[in-house]
């Protein structure tokens, strides 16, 4: 190994254009810019090996171990695919003859290690094309890194059809994500157990173009309506280890929400009796802890065709109980896209608002405000739930995807809990939600890292588990509650 490693080293010296060698990266880790002959090299040969040492550390070496600048420059092809479209092919010592390949996945095993964020940082980090890599900069700002922080998708006031709108995004710390995929309700038992098929419909269920299947009910607390788009909301949700990440998630933005939920009460108090109405009497009388992402839907679909493609969900726009709408991924990858209302805005030249959102991504926002839609991706490896048993049409691919919405139940009267539905009175829906909207563009939220799930998990006899901190939130709502009565 070590004459193996020396002559690695060795075969790192290039030659200036007076023909003097000089010592460059060692080639286990060289960029493709030297390999090649470019003696103008830039800090993103740097980041090339920065990628490659990072791909060790999700348990993937494809490069290392080669004797010789051939045998690496096909260990590069084999996995990267072929540099055809680039610069590199002008550059002296690029080869001729390569068969060519394209890109391959990494295997399921990287994103074990690292997720999704850590998979799109890779593929940054290892672009062919030197301009076309990450920089130093954007590295230390990418999620893998930020992991846990929420930043604006869009700008901090969209225009919608409704109102004005916007929404945060981030993506969970990846040991985070794996707990949370570990919920007893996501094994192929657990999922047969809740009976799960694309045709069931019941009173807290329903099923989407046979391929998509809805579970209805409360998370955290039981909001006081007791359906949302005709689905009961009285049972809880059957995913205890999320719950105990939404608890969490309430915890440690306490003083963001508390801002909010203070904001929005000012904003509102200033409307008059009528303008309130019963939705906005009941807003007044109620502790955040008890309406926050209440109204629950655990979500499994097939989203890929059996063409490869990935399935196209219909427009559509969320009833009032969306007021503050949580989307959570677990399995799967899709893209949520919110128009902006050019009938509102016709000179704006908005573009739609875009979020992919892989496993572990989380977005927040109000979702009243556009007409948005879904599209699934086809997976990486890792990335979906494989094997669950769920029954499923012959023309499915196997992989299934997972997400969570919890929506926020501040309307339980009038018409609030429907589709398309504005709520009413109409000066508490929009005063509310331009409220909403001002303090997601200026709070501070993050997402729970895997230390803070687990504090607030209590173990009870019968072996489940409970949100810790859920006893603390209601005595204290309750608290509130008396104290203003």
């Amino acid at each position: 190994m070590c004459d193996v490693k020396n002559q690695a080293r060795s075969d790192a010296r290039m030659c200036d254009k007076k023909g003097e060698p000089i010592r460059l990266q060692t080639l286990w880790w060289r960029a493709p810019e030297l390999l090649f002959g470019d003696t103008k090299f830039g800090a993103a040969a740097d980041l090339w090996s920065c990628g490659l040492v990072f791909a060790e550390m999700a348990d993937v070496n494809f490069h290392m171990g080669h004797a010789n600048r051939l045998a690496y420059m096909k260990a590069l092809m084999k996995q990267l695919g072929t540099p055809e479209a680039t610069s590199l092919v002008a550059l002296p010592a690029y080869p001729a003859g390569f068969t060519a390949a394209v890109r391959k996945q990494w295997p399921s095993k990287v994103f074990d290690c690292v997720g999704s964020s850590g998979l799109e940082l890779l593929d940054g980090f290892l672009q062919w094309e030197p301009s076309s890599r990450i920089s130093a900069a954007e590295a230390l700002e990418h999620g893998y890194l930020q992991d846990f922080k929420f930043r604006m998708v869009g700008s901090a006031s969209n225009v919608g059809k409704r109102h004005r709108w916007n929404m945060l995004a981030a993506q969970m710390p990846h040991d985070a994500l794996m707990w949370l995929r570990a919920d007893p309700a996501l094994t192929s038992s657990g999922l047969k157990a809740l009976g799960l098929n694309f045709g069931m419909h019941d009173k807290r269920t329903k099923s989407e173009e046979n391929r998509k299947v809805v579970i209805a009910g409360f998370s955290y607390a039981q909001p006081p309506t007791k359906q949302m788009c005709c689905l009961s909301l009285e049972r809880r949700l059957p995913l205890p280890r999320f719950e105990a990440w939404a608890t969490a998630f309430r915890v440690v933005n306490t003083d963001s929400f508390a801002t909010l939920e203070a904001r929005a009460r000012q904003a509102v108090g200033k409307l008059t009796h009528e303008e309130l109405g019963e939705n906005g009497r009941h807003f007044m009388g109620v502790g955040m802890p008890d309406w926050l992402g209440t109204c629950g839907e655990f979500v499994v679909s097939a989203p890929i065709n059996s063409d490869g493609t990935g399935w196209v969900e219909p427009e559509h726009q969320d009833g009032g109980a969306s007021i503050v709408h949580l989307g959570v991924t677990l399995f799967g990858r899709r893209e949520l896209v919110c128009q902006q209302d050019v009938a509102t805005s016709p000179d704006s030249g908005l573009p739609p608002v875009v979020l992919l959102c892989p496993p572990g991504s989380v977005y927040m926002g109000g979702l009243t405000g556009p007409v948005h839609q879904v599209t699934h991706h086809v997976p990486c490896p890792g990335e979906d739930l494989r094997g669950s048993g769920v029954a499923t049409s012959p023309e499915f691919a196997e992989g299934l995807s997972v997400t969570i919405m919890c929506r926020t139940a501040l309307f339980p009267h009038n018409q609030a809990r429907l589709r398309n539905v504005t709520p009413s009175p109409q000066a508490f829906f929009t005063t509310l939600a331009e409220s909403v909207r001002a303090s997601f563009a200026e709070l501070p939220f993050r997402l729970p890292t895997l230390p803070e799930l687990l504090r607030a998990v209590e173990p009870l006899p019968s072996g489940e588990s409970v949100p810790v901190a859920m006893c603390a939130a209601k005595a204290k709502a309750q608290a509130l509650k008396r104290k203003r009565s």
